[in-house]
């Protein structure tokens, strides 16, 4: 596994001379910029395998000018549910980003105060925490278990970022897949058949109930999303349920 070298006087420098007061650049909306296209191309340059090159996003002129755009947003002019789920879960994914950044060096992102349920980001007109976009707007509105998969709070133990923005265009296709790809990471999920224990990320601990309404129960909903030998095991024997412990390291590298 890769570890975060922290170098916190260059970093504090970078830190106050690209984001002291946090001038995110409004440039792209007087442009018409595609926001999305902004976000997209910071991603493809500064994340890989799932794994954020904060610095280089620090620096990320494009990356400042999405989050300028993030403000003026109307999220009464989205034609589809995709379209404004994709827009709300790139906000938070690029929100939890900066929060990193503005709170650097920093080794657990639950170290940050107020990082998730204090600290407040201009988004579409208002200000909201990471918890409110997340609570009080995703999760109330579209129901869907899978947007566990998608929001990315920038520990180890979340989701792998992908190195792309979501559109309304590829937003079932790509949540689909990040889902697959973490049910289906033995970091984060993985069946010990030997001892018949089912060992399962904390997510599933902490939202069960999001995982039964949808599905009618935790392994009900993860069985499609295993190995055809997992699934068939699960099916013809009963194991135990564990969660593994969160590692809230930074998702940095």
């Amino acid at each position: 596994m890769r570890t975060l070298r922290f170098v916190p006087v260059a970093l504090s420098a970078v830190c106050l001379l690209v984001w002291g007061g946090l001038q995110e650049d409004g440039g792209a909306r007087a442009a018409g910029k595609d926001g999305h296209a902004l976000f997209d191309a910071a991603l493809k340059r500064h994340v890989r395998d799932g794994l954020v090159d904060y610095l280089g996003m620090a620096r990320d002129q494009e990356f400042r000018q999405y989050l300028g755009w993030l403000k003026y947003v109307n999220p009464d002019t989205f034609r589809t549910s995709e379209d404004e789920m994709a827009f709300w879960v790139n906000a938070y994914n690029a929100l939890a980003i900066k929060g990193v950044i503005n709170n650097y060096p920093l080794r657990r992102v639950i170290d940050g105060e107020g990082f998730f349920d204090k600290n407040k980001h201009a988004v579409a007109g208002n200000k909201y925490t990471l918890d409110e976009i997340e609570k009080k707007i995703l999760f109330p509105k579209f129901k869907e278990p899978k947007l566990h998969f998608v929001l990315v709070c920038a520990a180890l133990s979340c989701p792998a970022l992908p190195a792309e923005a979501y559109t309304g265009k590829n937003f079932r296709a790509l949540m689909e897949t990040v889902t697959r790809r973490f049910l289906t990471n033995p970091k984060k999920n993985r069946l010990d058949r030997q001892n018949r224990v089912l060992y399962l990320s904390k997510i599933f601990q902490w939202y069960e109930q999001d995982f039964v309404k949808a599905a009618g129960s935790v392994l009900a909903f993860i069985k499609p999303y295993l190995a055809p030998d997992d699934r068939r095991f699960l099916e013809e024997h009963e194991v135990e349920i564990r969660y593994l412990e969160y590692d809230w390291r930074l998702n940095g590298k």
